[in-house]
């Protein structure tokens, strides 16, 4: 068992067809020249058995339902804002999640908070009196 390199898929293929038949990984490992852990390795890759199994990476900072909190709450006041969203989720957590966590949660969900109002702009007359106004006043 001194082997190293890929199997072939006609070796592949019988290491599954004798699992299914019921043989032991041992007394397959024996038949085809190769280690245990390469049967089992084979096995669990090849027969589906990891097809379903979780993933790993980061965990998300909210569950399903304090998604589903902040999409309701959303869309039965359309006028909050990611800000006043995260004060109410976070208002009954521990952990605290960010504006910016609130606001990917609801693009997700394909609704937007409200953004905070700019300021007017400026008409000419009054931008006329505060040009003379900071001229006046200038040092």
């Amino acid at each position: 068992m001194v082997r190293k390199g890929q199997l072939t898929m006609e070796e592949r293929q019988t290491i599954i067809t004798l699992k299914n038949v019921g043989l032991s990984y041992t007394e397959i490992a024996k038949k085809n020249k190769v280690s245990v852990s390469t049967v089992s390795f084979h096995i669990k890759r090849h027969s589906g058995a990891n097809s379903d199994r979780k993933r790993s990476g980061r965990p998300k900072a909210t569950t399903a339902s304090e998604d589903k909190f902040l999409r309701v709450n959303s869309l039965s006041d359309r006028r909050l804002t990611g800000q006043q969203l995260q004060a109410q989720l976070n208002s009954g957590r521990s952990k605290q999640v960010s504006v910016s966590t609130v606001n990917r949660r609801l693009g997700a969900a394909g609704l937007t908070g409200q953004v905070a109002a700019r300021k007017p702009l400026l008409r000419r007359q009054n931008k006329r009196k505060r040009l003379a106004w900071a001229m006046k006043h200038h040092h």
